[in-house]
């Protein structure tokens, strides 16, 4: 349809009737959501203005070629690159990666519904920060080349400008290589621009050690620089990861693209459940930003740390330089997508809904503790109990390391669990368990943290000796967590620093503990050893204390794992509110190798589970029937360092 000349109706306009005529006869405007046309009483007083026809004219005008520029394939001068538009929900995602990254080398999953436009914003950055940051190099990755041509190349096609699709097969730029079909897609899964940025489309069915040596992200020089800190929505993208993205692609990754400094984006649509890479990824984060969500019951509380009746848009995760937000279905304005999936969601069910309109499930199928969530986690050390008895739990091992955990029991009625520390920790040793590509092992495999560092009996203790100190002389900084400070407090300027943690009491691996052959046979078990002192046998220094240990119970698994998930019952449709209802084990956020195994332990991986050994710890605390003891007789310091010459233990 052509617009109506800059000329009026033959007829002089005098009357509302005559205006009204002229409002009729007038072209259909192209509907788009964010750009509205006049309504016709505007219309009317439009024209009731001197010049008012040209006025009208001359905007539809401009507004026709503006909407379909963008919108249209089939207009001559279709070029979505300049004429396409930035929805409000993509803008918000931009800046929440800007402050996680703050600079650095950092990503954002994005959690999207159906139609969510998670896919299309992702396409377009990527295709910006290649036109803007020359030299940029970029992954674009996907199941495989198949679902690469159907899906990731068609769209970043859609995104270059006119300018750049019309060296389409032609090799008028000696750099660059531009060879695209709809069928073929880019031609060797390739794509380079004339300014030297390039985009390669790899599946994740190839070996990421394939691809060592490479450098994600753009070099950037100062006006690169003020470019992103200028434009919001410009950021130097390494790599688009798109849907069920395996571990050792996403490590590959985030390693890459850290000598430039550059940003990963990954879009996934939950389908049942979100997978084991993701866990590790984002672990239990914490809502930011939320909204209504109308397709669900408006009086339940559909995720833990949201209000009644709304969604997450935008969470903190576990890791550092991280985002996670969540694309939601009528976030994109375009009919008839919304409504057509508010359609279906009419006869689907809840867990459906939230995943498939708004991009979010906190399950992983089949984990034995699915009520675990953000509501369990402590934030800060400073959240810890200040008043608490401490006991630890440990898992002996020799093949790898063993490992531990501390939890300090509060008073009340029923007593509250907080775990504070876990041992080998991730921010030091790496990960105890990360996700498997072996689908029968849904427990993970062993991670950095378990490559067995050489340690004996003196060295667990001395280490777990160090990490119990209170540095308390002068100088030394004070103690976020209450309880180490009160007692840093007590004891100002101690030198050398003797104060520790009261540990009231400490469980081992009843299998571990007490080995029946090995006693049998005249041997020494892993308790007298643990409780023995560790002295030079030439000198008779000592050079590690006795340690007291206890053996746990908790050797049936089931019996267990019930008793956890008793500590971590609360009804989350009712108020969160101590002691009537809430939860009685809480971790800290710092603690990421338990959060692990609350997050993905399924008990069907066996022995060889990367995450079991936190998990038996959890079901060792949770059996052993832990007590609140008040200050006391009873309570005693414990041990000291090697010299002290005092037990360490109960």
């Amino acid at each position: 349809m052509q617009p109506p000349t800059s000329n009026p109706p033959a007829a002089p306009v005098h009357t509302i009737g005559d205006l009204l005529a002229w409002v009729r006869a007038f072209p259909t405007a192209t509907p788009h959501p964010l750009m509205p046309w006049f309504t016709p009483e505007q219309m009317v007083a439009c024209l009731q203005k001197p010049g008012g026809e040209e006025e009208l004219v001359t905007l539809y005008r401009e507004r026709e070629h503006y909407v379909r520029a963008g919108l249209d394939e089939e207009y001559k001068d279709f070029d979505p690159y300049r004429f396409g538009w930035d929805l409000p929900h993509w803008l918000e995602a931009d800046l929440a990666l800007k402050r996680a990254a703050s600079g650095r080398a950092g990503g954002q999953y994005v959690g999207g519904g159906k139609r969510s436009t998670k896919s299309e914003r992702a396409a377009r950055r990527l295709v910006q920060a290649a036109m803007h940051l020359p030299g940029l190099v970029a992954w674009a990755l996907t199941d495989n080349l198949t679902t690469s041509k159907a899906t990731q190349m068609p769209l970043v096609w859609k995104y270059l400008p006119r300018e750049i699709k019309a060296l389409n097969g032609r090799t008028r730029h000696g750099k660059a290589k531009i060879n695209y079909s709809i069928d073929g897609g880019f031609t060797e899964g390739v794509l380079v621009l004339p300014n030297a940025s390039n985009i390669w489309f790899l599946p994740y069915e190839a070996k990421p050690t394939g691809y060592e040596g490479w450098e994600l992200g753009a070099k950037l020089k100062p006006v690169h620089l003020n470019l992103l800190r200028q434009w919001p929505w410009l950021l130097n993208v390494g790599a688009w990861m798109d849907e069920n993205c395996p571990l050792p692609w996403l490590e590959t990754v985030m390693t890459r693209t850290a000598t430039r400094n550059a940003v990963w984006l990954w879009t996934y649509s939950t389908r049942e459940g979100i997978t084991a890479a993701i866990k590790w990824l984002i672990g239990a984060p914490k809502t930011i930003r939320s909204k209504p969500a109308p397709l669900l019951a408006p009086h339940r509380r559909h995720v833990d740390d949201c209000p009644e009746g709304q969604m997450p848009l935008e969470a903190r995760p576990a890791r550092e330089n991280v985002s996670v937000m969540y694309f939601h279905t009528d976030l994109n304005p375009f009919p008839p997508n919304y409504e057509n999936m508010a359609r279906l969601a009419q006869s689907a069910t809840e867990e459906w809904i939230k995943e498939n309109l708004y991009g979010h499930s906190s399950e992983q199928r089949g984990r034995v503790w699915p009520a675990f969530s953000q509501v369990h986690i402590l934030d800060d050390p400073a959240d810890l109990p200040a008043d608490r008895t401490n006991f630890m739990v440990f898992d002996a091992a020799t093949a790898r390391n063993c490992c531990a955990l501390w939890v300090g029991v509060t008073p009340g009625n029923p007593e509250t669990y907080t775990i504070f520390r876990d041992w080998p920790d991730a921010q030091t040793y790496g990960d105890w368990a990360v996700p498997s590509d072996n689908p029968n092992q849904p427990d993970g495999d062993a991670g950095p943290a378990q490559r067995a560092l050489g340690y004996g009996p003196s060295q667990y203790k001395n280490t777990f000796l160090d990490l119990e100190l209170i540095p308390c002389s002068a100088g030394a900084p004070l103690e976020a967590d209450p309880y180490r400070r009160k007692l840093q407090l007590a004891n100002p300027g101690e030198d050398p620093p003797l104060v520790r943690e009261e540990i009231f009491r400490r469980y081992m691996d009843p299998r571990a503990a007490r080995n029946e052959h090995v006693v049998k046979r005249g041997g020494t078990c892993l308790l007298d050893l643990y409780g023995e002192e560790d002295r030079d046998p030439q000198t008779g220094a000592l050079f590690a204390p006795r340690m007291s240990f206890l053996p746990a119970a908790g050797l049936d698994i089931h019996e267990g794992v019930a008793q956890v998930a008793a500590l971590l019952w609360w009804d989350k449709q009712l108020p969160l509110v101590w002691p009537t209802n809430a939860p009685r084990l809480y971790v800290g956020r710092w603690c990421r190798q338990v959060i692990w195994a609350l997050l993905n332990y399924t008990a069907l991986g066996g022995e060889k589970g990367g995450c079991k050994d936190f998990a038996d710890l959890l079901r060792y605390m949770a059996t052993s029937r832990l007590r609140y003891m008040a200050p006391g007789p009873a309570v005693t310091r414990g041990g000291m360092r090697a010299g002290a010459g005092a037990d360490y233990g109960r």
